[in-house]
């Protein structure tokens, strides 16, 4: 589905992704780990089509992509979530979604909001999506009037109204209580049936009850990569993140 070949991405003297090399399965939800300043938010970035790498090359489903734009690789199947919630706060929940599903629809251009009202194919997608999060019933609600879970599960749905192939997914349970976490655990349990996810995430305990492969960012680089007992083994992992008791 995705495939990643000596990707590297410098700024200044700072290497902050260094030849990575990574692919991911189809029908698998594949984390991606790694300490503070690792390097995964620049990772995803250019994954998403974001940042331009200064050198290596991005596969999705065999189409190289790395000189394509963030909204050309929607259309092709590829959503991404964001670290830092990412919606419309004064617009409802619906619209948000709406909103989200332009690439998919070939919707580009500031003279789309009137027609899109009316769009009810649009309409419909954006709630599908709504539906697949739990937030079908609060469609009519202002995005600013939801609770941080709800925002958070609203990006996943925006995510979802691109009709993807791959969900990228950049650390969804931050900011999140543990009542929350649990909510959003059993949604990506039930995407993963459905969605290739890349799931870029800081939350050790969400991605043991989730993933079915690790890669573990440390420096720029991948030290290691491999099942959940084989990551949770790795003594190198255990020094650079999990810490050297776990």
């Amino acid at each position: 589905m995705l495939r990643v070949e000596n990707l590297s991405k410098q700024f200044g003297g700072i290497h902050a992704v260094r030849d990575v090399d990574l692919q991911v399965e189809a029908e698998q939800l594949h984390a991606v780990i790694g300490p503070n300043g690792a390097g995964k938010t620049t990772l995803v970035a250019q994954l998403a089509g974001q940042l331009q790498p200064d050198r290596g090359a991005i596969y999705f489903r065999g189409r190289n992509i790395t000189k394509l734009r963030a909204h050309q690789r929607a259309r092709l199947g590829l959503a991404r979530s964001f670290q830092i919630t990412n919606i419309i706060l004064p617009l409802t929940t619906l619209e948000n979604a709406m909103l989200a599903a332009l690439p998919a629809r070939g919707g580009h251009g500031f003279g789309f909001w009137s027609a899109l009202a009316d769009d009810d194919a649009a309409r419909a997608c954006a709630m599908n999506a709504l539906a697949e999060v739990g937030l079908e019933s609060r469609a009519g609600d202002i995005a600013a009037r939801l609770s941080h879970g709800e925002q958070r599960q609203l990006e996943v749905a925006m995510a979802l109204a691109l009709q993807p192939k791959l969900l990228l997914l950049d650390e969804p349970f931050a900011g999140l209580g543990a009542q929350e976490s649990a909510a959003m655990i059993q949604l990506l349990k039930r995407l993963k049936r459905a969605f290739t996810i890349v799931l870029i995430e800081h939350d050790m305990d969400a991605v043991f009850a989730l993933a079915d492969v690790v890669s573990v960012l440390v420096n720029g680089r991948i030290i290691a990569g491999g099942g959940i007992d084989a990551i949770r083994a790795n003594a190198d992992v255990q020094r650079a993140y999990l810490g050297e008791s776990a």
